[in-house]
């Protein structure tokens, strides 16, 4: 019964209290790219970011490993 029309997600980040890591794929045809950027702005909690090219939804630690692993080992 739930469905992704029935949310919004940016109006409820400007509510977040805890920290948030957002990870995106430049490349994803599941959720566009163009709402990580947004996402991010409209956070007032401690954030960071990881966007990666050549990457589709939820693949950035098989593109981008190294990396994602160093900015998850940061950001904890």
């Amino acid at each position: 019964g739930y469905r992704l029309d029935d949310t919004a997600v940016t109006g409820n980040l400007a509510h977040a209290k805890c920290p948030m890591l957002f990870v995106h794929g430049l490349d994803d045809p599941t959720v566009p790219f163009e709402n990580a950027p947004r996402a991010y702005e409209v956070c007032p909690a401690d954030k960071d970011y990881l966007f990666t090219k050549e990457t589709k939804h939820i693949e950035t630690m098989f593109t981008s490993g190294t990396a994602y692993a160093a900015k998850i080992d940061t950001f904890i």
